[in-house]
């Protein structure tokens, strides 16, 4: 059989028995169409789609099947459609949890029961185990079982009529009468359904019509009907307050303003021993073997008056046959719109088995206390002993620890002189690098200038020009070493002041106004409008800002953007609010490699132009940048993201730190600053 077969017109015939299939397809979809447009947001609708979907393409290809010439075509419909029918037994169980609210109880049936049906579903397609082909009848062709007929008949029995037994036993406990109505109209439905069970035994040589569309339409059109009746088909929750109120495990007790019993739920009158009639109308000091019991009306009206929620007590109740019962109650007021009480509900927890496993437990406790007893004076003697012992060990422990000292102190002296040795070499090594760069173009370009007095004007003005700009670089790096010196050694002059930040950085941009231009770099300065003048060298505030916007000019191709932000927030102290000044310089350039984030402030420490793919300064400008920020007590750090810009961070005081301390550890009184402006 091929696909062409299938397609072919000519392979169907307008049978009656598949007309009538037909017309049963369409009223299924027109009255499942009808329900979902009332109940399209509901759980109980969407587990009635899949229901509908399900049963309608099973139908559809029964409809086929009984419109088709030939058998290779009647015998691929009836695989198609039995497909389909594999998955109602699992989806008619999901229809009748959701009604029930029972659905996450059966998760894991459900899961097995599609589970199956996808394992039928293989067999039908790829065996003969389930159907086998079709059998030739008057009225068109009909399924043949396979051998696994009997388990397929045994999975659609057992899931529906698990789905009945689910629907007998919540009509048994349901109070409500309509929701009792709503499931013996899906119970007719469920009988309607197994009526179509019959075909399972049309190829045993049974003669009659093959009516299991029929079934499967009376099932959808009751089901259709109930819903469209009643929207939601769901239990109220008037019911399924009464059935919490005669189910709960604690007793429920309700009186009147006049503090007589109204109603009693089964639970208390099991604890009491009474019958609810005997019970109300009574007055409930009935129930109470003293005349104190807190249901008196003086004590309602006095606790009344400062909460409806009485609180929780432990009090006694004497039963029908006259014990005492311990009882914990819990007791709410009832009031009318107008605020006056209108009655008590209380709630009443059996303690008498608290009290047996409170004495048991007193019992125990006492028992594990003389056991406490013997070991402590067990462990008392073993202390005389162990101290003895421990006397010894501590004189031997101090013997070796002063040696094990001895030789840590060695070995971190040897360690330090090591680091040293080698932070003196990197350093000499990183110097020379430097130093030799630009010592070398200038004496390259200053030989050709000898050598070639001839070159044209302007190539004599680029090659004077690079010899600027590295004499420049050297001076640089020159200036800087001095400064890192200086400022290592304490040997660096502070003119500190109180200096406007945002004042500062507009005099930095200006100065670089030229190379601003030059790439068509936009900037902008953004301030919270209270970020406070800070206590700094104004202009080691000056150089910072300087460092970082040269970087950012640097690394920022055309046309892109830098931003300065000030920001003021607290530090970790909560008694110092607002005492930092947060400082950011931002690019839209290349980013930094989240590796390199921790390094780039250490000594000769640079990053690449990934034009040149050289470096593209001394590499001691962040360095200074940190040493600066550390010596007035904040903190400088990056943040990048490749491919996406970096932005700089600095912090710095709004009053002046004693030097050599940083933010986290500071304690500066307010009392003890010097004014601003001073």
């Amino acid at each position: 059989m091929t696909l062409g077969m299938i397609l072919d017109l000519s392979s169907y015939r307008l049978s009656p028995p598949g007309i009538l299939a037909g017309i049963s397809f369409l009223a299924i979809l027109a009255s499942g169409t009808l329900v979902l447009l009332r109940q399209k947001r509901s759980a109980l609708g969407r587990a009635y789609l899949l229901l509908i979907v399900i049963a309608n393409l099973w139908v559809f290809g029964y409809a086929m099947d009984l419109c088709s010439r030939e058998e290779p075509v009647a015998a691929f419909w009836t695989r198609v459609s039995f497909a389909f029918f594999s998955f109602v037994p699992p989806t008619l169980f999901l229809f009748t949890s959701t009604f029930l609210g029972t659905r996450r109880l059966f998760r894991i049936a459900l899961s097995l029961g599609y589970l199956i049906s996808y394992a039928f579903v293989l067999s039908i397609v790829w065996t003969d185990w389930t159907v086998r082909g079709v059998i030739p009848y008057p009225w068109g062709y009909g399924v043949a079982f396979g051998a696994g007929r009997i388990i397929f008949l045994t999975f659609f029995l057992a899931f529906t009529l698990a789905s009945v037994m689910q629907l007998v036993d919540a009509h048994q406990r349901e109070p409500s009468r309509v929701t009792q109505r709503q499931i013996r109209t899906l119970l007719l439905a469920f009988l309607a359904g197994l009526a179509g069970a019959t075909d399972f035994f049309l190829d045993q040589g049974l003669p009659f019509y093959p009516w299991a569309y029929l079934s499967v339409l009376g099932f959808v059109l009751i089901v259709s009907a109930s819903m469209l009746r009643h929207p939601y088909m769901l239990l109220t929750p008037a019911a399924t307050y009464d059935m919490i109120v005669h189910t709960m495990g604690d007793g429920l007790l309700t009186l009147d303003s006049h503090s007589r019993i109204t109603a009693a739920n089964p639970a208390l009158c099991r604890l009491l021993a009474y019958e609810e009639e005997e019970l109300v109308g009574q007055p409930v000091r009935k129930l109470f073997p003293a005349e104190d019991h807190p249901f008196r009306p003086e004590v309602l009206a006095r606790e009344g008056k400062r909460e409806d929620r009485l609180g929780s007590l432990n009090t006694e109740m004497i039963a029908s046959t006259g014990e005492i019962v311990p009882v914990n109650l819990a007791c709410t007021l009832v009031r009318h719109p107008a605020g006056r009480i209108a009655g008590v509900v209380g709630i009443t927890r059996d303690m008498r088995e608290s009290f047996r496993m409170q004495q048991a437990l007193e019992e125990l406790n006492a028992q594990l206390q003389r056991k406490i007893e013997e070991v402590e004076e067990k462990t008392r003697k073993l202390e005389v002993s162990y101290a003895v012992l421990q006397q010894s060990r501590d004189t031997i422990v101090r013997v070796l620890n002063e040696r094990e000292l001895t030789y840590r102190e060695l070995l971190e002296a040897n360690r330090r002189l090591e680091l040293l040795d080698k932070l003196k070499d990197q350093f000499l090594a990183s110097v020379s690098h430097e130093f030799r760069t630009p010592l070398t173009s200038i004496r390259s370009f200053t030989e050709i200038l000898l050598s070639y007095p001839d070159e044209p004007i302007d190539t004599r003005s680029e090659f004077l020009s690079i010899i600027q700009n590295e004499t420049d670089r050297l001076t640089r790096l020159i200036n800087n070493c001095l400064d890192l010196s200086r400022i290592k050694a304490g040997k660096m002059s502070w003119r500190d002041d109180w200096v406007d930040p945002e004042q500062a950085a507009e005099e930095v941009l200006q100065a670089f106004q030229q190379q601003l231009r030059a790439k068509n770099l936009a900037t902008r300065i953004e301030s919270d409008h209270e970020a406070s003048r800070v206590w700094i060298d104004k202009d080691r505030l000056l150089q910072i800002l300087q460092n970082l916007l040269s970087n950012a000019i640097r690394y920022t191709p055309p046309d892109g953007q830098i931003a300065v932000q000030l920001d003021r927030f607290a530090g970790r102290r909560q008694k110092d609010p607002k005492e930092f000044v947060q400082i950011a310089v931002s690019d839209t350039g290349r980013g930094i490699p989240p590796a390199e984030l921790e390094l780039i402030f250490d000594r000769f420490r640079q990053a690449e132009d990934p034009l040149t793919d050289k470096p593209a300064g001394s590499g001691l400008g962040l360095s200074i940048c940190k040493e600066i920020v550390e010596h007035y007590g904040g903190r400088i750090w990056a943040e990048s993201e490749p491919g996406r810009g970096s932005r700089f961070l600095f912090t710095l005081p709004t009053r002046p730190f004693p030097r050599g301390e940083t933010a986290q550890n500071i304690s500066v009184s307010p009392a003890g600053l010097p004014p601003e402006g001073a």
